[in-house]
């Protein structure tokens, strides 16, 4: 991935996770940059890719919110 397809997202980014949400719904690669120790434990349902089927299509529960998961994210 290069140029346009990559996002390139901050950790301090205050709108990091509405990022990689629409990135998950669309497919779209993202880079989260400046990563300490630990993580946001919002992205553990993301890293460890833990999808289930609603409807016939997958979705990642993020916290109280469920979003439509692309195959072709990274």
């Amino acid at each position: 991935m290069e140029g346009k397809a990559l996002k390139v997202l901050q950790a301090s980014d205050p709108n990091f996770m509405r990022t990689v949400e629409r990135a998950l719904r669309v497919g779209e690669a993202v880079l989260l940059q400046g990563v300490g120790e630990t993580l946001d434990p919002a992205l553990k349902p993301i890293l460890m890719q833990e999808t289930v089927i609603r409807g016939g299509h997958p979705v990642v529960c993020l916290g109280d919110t469920e979003i439509e998961y692309n195959h072709n994210f990274r």
